[in-house]
């Protein structure tokens, strides 16, 4: 049974399978298109990386300039994958968190392209919680579930 969204409700996205939590690409430029600037990070980040991989391949080393943190994993990728690897979880250079589960932007993006918004090994699903819960995500393998905040010693 899905419950319907009101002004009493919170919308929160989670995963539901194990894997773990992530967005598409098609997903991020949604997000990105309409303001959210932690997915244009992670969007330009991707590209960059992609950029850096495709001179290499062409040219058998990476451009002047490059520092060796910048390409010590990418040179794994160029040499045995198509791309640069998309994670869609939200971390960026200069960002330590990803994304918001309660953000209205991720939430929208969920509901408008349902399943062609789920990362790798994600299945997203929207969630409604009550106003004023002080909630958490609780993950297992990475098929998560929205918990109540309960005290403990």
């Amino acid at each position: 049974m899905r419950l319907l969204e009101s002004k009493d409700a919170v919308a929160i996205v989670v995963n539901r399978c194990f894997g773990g939590f992530s967005i598409s690409i098609e997903a991020a430029q949604w997000m990105a298109e309409r303001g959210h600037k932690k997915a244009a990070a992670e969007l330009k980040e991707w590209g960059k990386d992609s950029q850096l991989i495709r001179f290499y391949r062409e040219h058998g080393r990476w451009p002047d300039g490059t520092k060796p943190e910048e390409t010590d994993i990418l040179e794994i990728h160029a040499k045995y994958r198509q791309d640069a690897v998309w994670y869609g979880f939200g971390y960026t250079d200069g960002v330590n968190d990803g994304y918001e589960r309660d953000d209205p932007i991720l939430v929208e993006a969920v509901r408008t392209l349902g399943e062609r918004a789920n990362g790798s090994c994600a299945a997203l699903e929207i969630v409604f919680i009550p106003v004023g819960v002080d909630w958490y995500i609780d993950e297992y393998d990475g098929s998560e579930k929205v918990c109540e905040r309960h005290r403990e010693w």
